[in-house]
């Protein structure tokens, strides 16, 4: 039987998910482990040798079709334009190496992408975008510098880590923290988590957010923007509602936001730019 020692920034889900099993077998293997209450530097077991096989991951059971790299790509954009992230990429294109790659090299990306922020769960392939002048679907937005916009690095690193809801009777802890943001303090990710997602990583970056749990609470929260810069809040309007996420960048008459419980997920999603109620930036900054 392996152990492992909880690390900071650890969840159960990521950790099962990196040990090739599921977030069940990974409680069924640790009698007593509270998944809703853990703590870093608690010892809990990742394998065990009857543990049954676990299915294989979502990017590798994903039906594939091909791309070629263009002049200026990095996998990483290309993973996120596919709403993957990097790991999941790499996954799969067997052998392919983020290191060395190379402009017109051939890689598998799902024949599906980007779920439409309509509710109704469709996808959208990014080529009927595509036009012989305009060899890509994206004009990304002016690069934030990093530090100068610490909240969407933040998201981004979030992105990276593929944080979900988990089905069932458990519940994402890494998404109830990002509820504790917010004066609400749900304790599940069933609770709309978007402005909890946003209010979260604002608080890591030492800026003050709207504590609100509504997404329109965001509406005249900071400085008003006339046009869109990556990074920023976004606030659309949706069938029943609102929704708030952070802007990534433009595709034709769309554009892409950050955010999380899009899809139930932390993800980058669609939406119409008639959409778009405000574009708001933090005071200061």
């Amino acid at each position: 039987m392996a152990t492992y020692t909880l690390k900071a920034g650890d969840t159960l889900y990521s950790l099962a998910r990196n040990n090739g099993i599921s977030l069940n077998q990974l409680l069924e293997i640790n009698p007593g482990l509270d998944p809703n209450n853990y703590r870093v530097g608690q010892i809990i077991n990742v394998s065990a040798s009857n543990t049954t096989q676990s299915a294989p991951s979502s990017a590798s059971s994903t039906s594939t079709k091909t791309y070629t790299i263009k002049a200026g790509e990095t996998l990483y954009r290309i993973a996120t334009i596919h709403g993957l992230s990097l790991n999941q990429l790499l996954e799969m294109t067997p052998g392919l190496d983020p290191n060395n790659y190379h402009v017109g090299q051939t890689i598998n990306i799902p024949s599906s992408t980007y779920q439409e922020s309509t509710g109704a769960g469709e996808y959208v392939d990014p080529s009927a975008y595509e036009s012989a002048s305009e060899p890509t679907i994206l004009r990304v937005a002016p690069d934030s510098g990093g530090s100068k916009a610490p909240w969407f690095d933040i998201a981004k690193r979030e992105l990276e880590r593929g944080v979900r809801e988990i089905p069932g009777r458990v519940h994402n802890p890494r998404i109830v923290g990002y509820h504790q943001a917010t004066t609400l303090r749900a304790t599940t990710d069933e609770v709309a988590w978007c402005s909890s997602f946003v209010n979260w990583c604002m608080k890591q970056a030492g800026i003050k957010g709207t504590r609100n749990a509504m997404a329109n609470s965001w509406l005249n929260w900071g400085r008003k923007l006339n046009s869109p810069r990556q990074g920023c809040v976004v606030v659309v309007k949706t069938s029943s509602s609102h929704h708030v996420a952070f802007y990534h960048s433009t595709a034709r008459n769309r554009i892409l936001l950050l955010g999380g419980n899009q899809g139930d997920q932390v993800k980058i999603s669609r939406y119409s730019k008639s959409s778009v109620r405000a574009y708001r930036w933090p005071n200061g900054y």
